[in-house]
């Protein structure tokens, strides 16, 4: 099942806007889709550790990839590349490498990319250049990709038509694109079913 990740900040307009295009969302309600967005590797542990969430996304930044990245309680790494001042002399500054891909891969934890984080960016083409290196890195050491919204906005949400598309922009194969819109719902259905069976099926919202 192809889905988009949003926020329930207007939630009836997004129903309503989902609807429109033809999607199937998963909000992110910080209860049963928890997003973290940490400022320092304590930050981060602290707010880690009383998670039980079905589906786990810490927000990247240079500071905290790693610890991140080590900590099997994490899903999704989302915009890894957020928060990164400049480049270095020799090489695009993307918030991973070989090290960090080869931890994802191990721990089996998902690289996110936010299609608001390109709709909003001040500096789309250096994004875009740091999220398509992040891509081929993935690809490279066999970590798992997820692209979505992302947003809170109504307005800025796209049919997953058209995220596979920008997805595919950015780098991804068809199949890599379907399968970054597939991959937080088959996550969330793997932790359910290993977390508690009886879990009441309230976080993904079907619009028909």
């Amino acid at each position: 099942m192809l889905v988009d990740l949003v926020f329930p900040v207007n939630k009836q307009e997004i129903l309503k806007i989902a609807e429109k295009l033809d999607n199937k969302v998963i909000f992110i309600d910080n209860q049963n889709v928890t997003l973290i967005r940490a400022n320092s590797e304590n930050d981060f542990k602290r707010q880690i550790k009383n998670v039980r969430s079905n589906l786990t996304i810490v927000e990247g930044s240079q500071k905290i990839n790693r610890i991140v990245l080590e900590n099997r309680k994490v899903d999704i790494l989302l915009n890894p590349e957020k928060n990164i001042l400049k480049d270095s002399l020799s090489h695009r500054n993307s918030g991973l490498n070989q090290v960090l891909c080869k931890l994802a891969s191990k721990n089996d934890i998902a690289i996110g990319f936010s299609f608001n984080e390109i709709l909003n960016s001040e500096d789309t083409v250096k994004l875009i250049g740091r999220i398509k290196q992040n891509i081929k890195l993935s690809r490279k050491y066999n970590v798992k990709m997820v692209f979505a919204s992302f947003t809170e906005d109504p307005f800025d949400m796209r049919s997953v038509k058209d995220l596979i598309n920008i997805a595919m922009f950015l780098g991804m194969t068809p199949e890599e694109a379907k399968k970054s819109l597939s991959l937080a719902k088959e996550i969330i259905d793997k932790n359910k079913e290993k977390r508690d069976k009886d879990w009441i099926r309230d976080d993904i919202k079907v619009v028909d």
